[in-house]
């Protein structure tokens, strides 16, 4: 007998290795010598990059698993794109 949270960990799993295998850009560009890259540019971009057309709407724990990113960092990152309007 599968729950809720099973389907769940299921759909996200799918969106992950959908991800891994869309052929995906290889990442962020080279920064000029001297600047030091931003990681939380990297956590929000790896948030962005799990909706897609066919996927608008994701839950919490969909976009946990998808990134990989620690729950509490997922969490404060995505109330803060929230509040910011870069998701609603």
């Amino acid at each position: 007998m599968s729950s809720e949270f099973d389907d769940q960990d299921d759909i996200a799993d799918d969106i992950g290795d959908e991800l891994a295998s869309a052929g995906q850009d290889d990442g962020p560009r080279a920064l000029p010598r001297g600047i030091r890259p931003l990681l939380v540019l990297g956590k929000i971009r790896q948030i962005i990059e799990v909706f897609a057309p066919d996927r608008p709407e994701l839950t919490f724990l969909e976009i946990r698993k998808a990134t990989g990113l620690p729950a509490s960092t997922c969490q404060r990152l995505v109330a803060n794109m929230v509040a910011e309007q870069f998701l609603d």
